[in-house]
C-alpha cells in the first residue's frame, strides 16, 4: 500500500489526474484480487503551441490525499484571429513567453491575440484619399506585407491654397463605408481642385476683371461673394457693322500668373449708327405652272372687257 500524495505539486507541472486508491481483496482460499490503483498524475505545464497564443496561465494547484485541489488547469492556447468584419489588423499577434511554471510573460513579451481596429469614416477638415484595406492575416498573427498589408482609410487635409492657381471646384467629404471602402460618382471624396489663371484672351476676346486667389475653408468650401474664387474674365470684342467706322480698335489685354491683369482689355469703339434692318423683301410672284397661266388668262380677260367699252 502506498499513500496518496499530499503537498504541493511537483515544480513546473499541475495535478492533472487524481490519486486511484484501487482495491485489495482476498478470497477463502487466501487469494489476492481486486484493482492496482494509482497516485496522482502530474503533467508540466505547455509552453508552446503551433499557430496559437497563451491566453491564460497555467495553475498547479495542491494536493492534499490525492485530490486537485485549488483548480488546477495547463496553460490555455488560442488560435490567433485572422479576420473581423469591418475591421482591419491594426497590431501582429504574439506568441510572447511561457514559462516552465505555467507564467505568461510580461511586457513585451506578453502573449497577445492580433489587434483589429473599425474603420475610420470620418476626420474632420479632411477627405478620404485611400480606401482602407482588409490586407491579410496569417494562421500565426503575422500582418501581410505590401499589397497585402492590412490598413485603415488615409485622410489628407484639404487644400487650402496653391501658388498662381484659383480653387475652381469645392472639396468633397464624399462617403466612406463601414468596409473602408470609398464612395463613387457623387459620393467620391475629393480635394478641391485648383486650376491656374488664364493669362492670354481667346481669340476675338478681351481681359475685363483680373482673377481672384479668394478662399477656401479648412473644410474645403469656396468662399462666396467677394471672396469666391475666380479666373480672369473675358468679354467678346464689339464688331462694327458696316455703317460704322472703328474709331478705336479693342484692346485684349493680358493678365499675369497670378491673376492680375497687366494690361486691362478695352471693348471696340464704334463710330456712327449701326445699320437698321433691311425691310423685309415682297413676295415674288410665280413665273410658271398653273398659278402663271391662271393669271396670264385673268390679264387676257381684263384686256378684252377695256377693249368692249373703248368700242
Amino acid at each position: 500500500m502506498t499513500d496518496c500524495k499530499t503537498g504541493t505539486s511537483t515544480v513546473n507541472k499541475f495535478c492533472a489526474t487524481p490519486c486511484t486508491p484501487g482495491i485489495a481483496t482476498t478470497d477463502a482460499l487466501g487469494a489476492g484480487g481486486g484493482t492496482v490503483g494509482a497516485n496522482v498524475v502530474e503533467t508540466a505545464f505547455t509552453t508552446t503551441t503551433t499557430n496559437k497564443y497563451a491566453s491564460a496561465p497555467g495553475v498547479a494547484g495542491t494536493i492534499l490525499h490525492g485530490q486537485c485541489n485549488g483548480s488546477p488547469v495547463d496553460v490555455t492556447f488560442t488560435a490567433f484571429t485572422t479576420t473581423q468584419a469591418n475591421k482591419y489588423a491594426s497590431t501582429a499577434g504574439k506568441v510572447g513567453t511561457v514559462s516552465a511554471a505555467g507564467v505568461l510573460g510580461t511586457g513585451a513579451a506578453l502573449p497577445a491575440d492580433v489587434v483589429f481596429t473599425a474603420f475610420t469614416t470620418t476626420q474632420a477638415n479632411k477627405y478620404a484619399s485611400t480606401a482602407g484595406k482588409v490586407g491579410t492575416v496569417s494562421a500565426a498573427g503575422a500582418l501581410g506585407a505590401g499589397a497585402a498589408a492590412p490598413a485603415d482609410v488615409q485622410f489628407t487635409a484639404f487644400t487650402t491654397t496653391s501658388a498662381n492657381k484659383y480653387a475652381s471646384t469645392a472639396g468633397k467629404v464624399g462617403t466612406v463605408s463601414a468596409a473602408g471602402v470609398l464612395g463613387t460618382g457623387a459620393d467620391l471624396p475629393a480635394d478641391v481642385v485648383f486650376t491656374a489663371f488664364t493669362q492670354t484672351p481667346p481669340t476675338g476676346k478681351f481681359a475685363k476683371t483680373a482673377g481672384k486667389v479668394g478662399t477656401v475653408t479648412a473644410g474645403g468650401v469656396l468662399g462666396t461673394g467677394t471672396s469666391l474664387p475666380s479666373d480672369v474674365i473675358f468679354e467678346t470684342c464689339t464688331v462694327c457693322d458696316s455703317c460704322q467706322t472703328t474709331t478705336t480698335a479693342c484692346v485684349v489685354g493680358a493678365a499675369n500668373a497670378a491673376g492680375a491683369l497687366t494690361t486691362q482689355g478695352v471693348n471696340t469703339v464704334c463710330g456712327g449708327t449701326a445699320c437698321t434692318p433691311a425691310p423685309t423683301p415682297a413676295p415674288t410672284p410665280a413665273a410658271s405652272g398653273a398659278a402663271g397661266v391662271t393669271v396670264s388668262m385673268a390679264a387676257c380677260g381684263l384686256a378684252a372687257v377695256a377693249a368692249a367699252l373703248r368700242t
